[in-house]
């Protein structure tokens, strides 16, 4: 005699529509028969937040990998000569930079003027702002 724990009942339709039921020997989830699709693979609780860890440590990596490169320390930097212009009206920081540096590339020179005051913006200056300007 079989116990019921291990028999699974099947439901079918015959040609009339009219259900039937049969009996089977194996487990409840037995592997799908040719034709027949596969159950959806579902992640446990335990499985989908070992896939969110393994995302954030990913994040995590790429940020430290590719993020920003500068670091503060407590050394002081190498100080550049330079000398202060002061901004007249209509004048702009490709002028200052063309003067300041001539015959060269005005484009790395106004980055060089802009990363020694630390312009966020280069095109905006204020009439009467005191830039530094590195001495070539």
């Amino acid at each position: 005699m079989m116990s019921t724990a291990m028999m699974s009942t099947a439901m079918t339709c015959t040609a009339t529509g009219h259900p039937t039921t049969q009996a089977s020997d194996g487990p409840a989830h037995s592997a799908p028969r040719r034709g027949q699709q596969q159950p959806a693979t579902h992640l446990t609780r335990r499985g989908r937040f070992t896939v969110l860890l393994v995302a954030v440590a990913l994040l995590l990596f790429a940020f430290v990998a590719w993020g920003p490169r500068g670091a503060a320390t407590d050394a002081p930097g190498d100080p550049v000569p330079a000398h202060f212009v002061t901004v007249q009206p209509g004048e702009t920081l490709w002028e200052i930079a063309a003067r300041a540096n001539p015959g060269s590339n005005v484009n790395t020179t106004v980055h060089d003027i802009a990363d020694l005051n630390s312009l966020q913006d280069t095109g905006e200056l204020e009439i009467g702002q005191q830039l530094a300007v590195p001495l070539y």
